[in-house]
């Protein structure tokens, strides 16, 4: 009997813990979200928290584009930021994905386009000749509208998500 009481007595001292410890979370997860996302009461609070609390990183600038001789540049994570003007009248818009020798292999990739309004579209990426050139993907213009798109290649990383993907910015 006494030994079932010191049991019940550990469980409910670990379920105590574990109710502190969901509701120290709560309360830093909504401390930690942005001043403006709070309770409007809590405003001159919400500020001085906001002046103590470290910043987040920025988010990574947009590439200027790099042209050459097979299109367009951009790097791996990298958002590359387009005029839709820019966009060509006749023919593909010609982008080079920057990917190392050993995750891009030879051959051709399967890549996917996904648009901010949720279409996609399938398409192959060839390996550019030699060492350190990429690979060339041509998309159609007619599908690209003002917007961010996903681009995301296959690669041949022995990983379990083999997987690279890259931002194109229409405006």
């Amino acid at each position: 009997m006494a030994g079932s009481r010191a049991g019940a007595s550990w469980i409910a001292a670990a379920m105590g813990l574990l109710a502190v410890g969901v509701g120290t979370w709560w309360l830093l997860r909504d401390a930690s979200g942005p001043p403006d996302a709070q309770a409007p009461e809590a405003g001159a609070m919400a500020a001085t928290a906001a002046s103590t609390r470290p910043t987040a990183p920025a988010p990574a600038p947009a590439a200027a584009p790099a042209e050459t001789a097979n299109g367009l540049r951009i790097a791996s994570g990298e958002r590359l930021r387009l005029d839709a003007n820019a966009l060509p009248d006749t023919g593909p818009l010609s982008l080079v994905l920057e990917l190392g020798d050993e995750t891009r292999a030879s051959g051709e990739h399967t890549a996917r386009v996904v648009s901010p309004d949720g279409r996609r579209v399938d398409l192959t990426a060839t390996a550019l000749p030699g060492s350190g050139s990429g690979l060339r993907l041509e998309i159609d213009p007619a599908f690209l509208t003002p917007g961010l798109y996903m681009i995301e290649v296959d690669t041949a990383e022995a990983h379990p998500l083999p997987i690279r993907r890259y931002v194109l910015e229409i405006d």
